[in-house]
């Protein structure tokens, strides 16, 4: 086990809060159109695509169009994985129950985290937390291409370890995967590649709401600094970790990725769980505030930002509610699935994707497929159970 401190020293740390309008030029792509409000003309298509008489909980999309397929685990801790339609973007069956790949998962309810794909160069892995000897262990998963059968087994020294985020680069001989460690005293968030227990790193106590940098072997996640959470991006092979933002918002949720109209990579993250800030690089490779993002609709909270590409421009799918809390939104409030642009030429800035009907809404998910890009969430039945059914929302993006 290895424990690399945030040594974010004065030389690592790039100013954030730089005047927009100081950089010439290095807005262009980003928020470019005055069409800046609600898409009214936009017709909502709408579909519930699970059975509606079973629960479908928060499945995850291997998003190789390939072998498109999703997973998840169901109430009583069996692990599925369901081929999906790459036209339609829906499954059969409908209840997500087509192949059982392993039992006894540690229930969601404790985790907060279901089965996870890790891109590699084999087909893709799937990362998730199973009990063993009466502990959380983390466990692997992978389709043998010729047989057709899925095999597991556990991660070495993964015991006392839960899943968080499987790494998504397509192709990459060494997939990694963020993880929850607890000795039932501390709590702490660290990673690993999946093949190599001896790369595990322990994060500092503090380190949260960790993703995936795509094309990098890196993480942002939050910390907090002088009672500010503030995002940092942490290098997994130097163990350096660099401040991103200095501003008195809080922060959480922050993603990065490539964005096709800048040519460069963008920021995004909530900023007081009210609207979405993105910071850009300017010509000196310093990140700055480009600008804010919230929809026109009068529900407060902004949940879980994810981005997509689509035709050389970036957007951002993201859940509004009433309840800033991932647990309380289980059982209260109302919710809205939004999907905004944030750089280069499209057809809408803003677009509500749900029907307005349905407001018992949580788990936000995009999936691009070849000829479009839909939006999936989770509508929440008041029953004994909460039942959950999927719904499949268009974004009229062809």
């Amino acid at each position: 086990m290895r424990n690399n401190p945030f040594t974010a020293a004065a030389s690592c740390l790039v100013l954030a809060f730089s005047a927009v309008n100081s950089i010439a030029g290095q807005t262009d792509t980003i928020f470019p159109d005055s069409q800046a409000e609600l898409d009214a003309a936009f017709e909502v298509d709408d579909i519930v695509v699970s059975d509606p008489n079973e629960s479908l909980i928060d499945p995850e999309f291997d998003k190789n169009l390939a072998s498109l397929r999703m997973a998840w685990q169901d109430r009583a801790g069996d692990f599925w994985v369901t081929d999906v339609d790459p036209v339609t973007g829906t499954w059969w069956p409908a209840d997500g129950r087509q192949t059982l790949v392993d039992t006894d998962l540690v229930l969601v309810s404790l985790t907060r985290q279901g089965p996870e794909w890790a891109y590699d160069d084999q087909g893709n892995r799937i990362v998730y937390t199973k009990l063993l000897n009466g502990h959380p262990h983390l466990f692997q998963a992978w389709l043998d291409q010729a047989s057709g059968i899925y095999f597991t087994e556990p991660l070495t020294d993964g015991i006392d370890r839960s899943v968080n985020k499987g790494s998504d680069d397509p192709g990459d001989p060494r997939p990694r995967v963020t993880f929850t460690y607890s000795d039932g005293m501390t709590v702490l968030h660290g990673w690993r590649e999946l093949d190599d227990a001896s790369t595990e790193t322990l994060l500092p106590s503090g380190t949260a709401n960790l993703k995936w940098v795509p094309g990098k072997r890196a993480l942002v996640g939050t910390r907090e600094v002088q009672g500010t959470d503030q995002v940092f991006y942490y290098s997994i092979d130097t163990g350096v970790a660099t401040q991103l933002t200095f501003d008195s918002a809080q922060k959480r949720f922050p993603i990065m990725w490539w964005d096709p109209a800048t040519r460069d990579y963008l920021l995004a993250a909530n900023r007081n769980d009210v609207e979405i800030g993105i910071w850009a690089l300017d010509d000196s490779q310093a990140w700055y505030l480009a600008g804010t993002v919230r929809p026109p609709t009068d529900i407060p909270y902004v949940f879980r930002p994810d981005w997509f590409t689509w035709d050389d421009a970036s957007y951002l799918s993201y859940l509004m509610h009433t309840e800033r809390s991932g647990k309380r939104q289980n059982f209260l409030g109302t919710g809205e699935a939004w999907v905004t642009r944030i750089s280069g030429t499209g057809p809408f800035r803003h677009r509500q994707v749900n029907d307005p009907s349905v407001t018992r809404i949580k788990d936000v998910e995009n999936l691009p497929l070849g000829s479009t890009v839909y939006i999936y969430y989770a509508e929440i039945i008041d029953d004994q159970n909460y039942r959950r059914l999927i719904h499949r929302a268009a974004t009229g993006l062809f």
